[in-house]
Formats: structure tokens, sequence, C-alpha cells
């Protein structure tokens, strides 16, 4: 008679195994199922690469939100970077040297 006993551990773990990757597999195509849908556009339906470029997208192309005004001349912008590189206009801030000559 034949032993079977390690024939048998081999494909009950090859089972559990198979079973543990279907699980697997389930579990990711339904987390990225979640995680898609939680950075889409619900007025356009872009996805993003993550929630807060869903937010600022939300922003900047469907509300036109501009939050950031010149204390100068009362301008408006989206973005804090853009009104900082506005303000220089202003007040003559020159923040970048010439690598060659040294000049502002």
């Amino acid at each position: 008679m034949k032993d079977f006993t390690n024939k048998t551990y081999k494909t009950s773990a090859y089972t559990i195994m198979v079973f543990y990757k279907v699980l697997l597999h389930k579990f990711t195509v339904n987390w990225i199922r979640v995680s898609i849908k939680a950075r889409q556009c619900q007025l356009c339906y872009v996805t993003l690469a993550n929630a807060n470029l869903l937010r600022r997208h939300v922003e900047d192309h469907h509300f036109h939100i501009r939050k950031y005004t010149c204390a100068h001349c009362s301008k408006k912008f989206k973005r804090k970077e853009h009104k900082e590189r506005h303000e220089r206009i202003h007040t003559g801030e020159k923040p970048f040297v010439c690598h060659i000559c040294n000049a502002r």
C-alpha cells in the first residue's frame, strides 16, 4: 500500500495557499475600488492620486475659490504661493540670485 501522507500534506498546503491568494486578491480589488471611489470627483468623474489633490481640484476647477488676497492691491489667488509671488511685485523683493554673476 502507498503512503499518501506527504502528498496529502502538499495538496492541502497548496489548497490553503490558493485560498489565501484568492482572499488577498478579493481584498486588494475591493480596496482599490474603494480608494478610487474616495479619490474620484463627483462632478466630472476625474480620478486623482490622493484626497488632498481631489480637494484642490474641486476648489480650483468647480467652485473657483480664491481665498488668498494681496495685502497691497486686493487681487485674489487660488494658492498661497501665487499670492506670495505676486506680492514681490509690490515689495520689490528679489529672493533669487544668479549663480553666474550673483545679480538679483
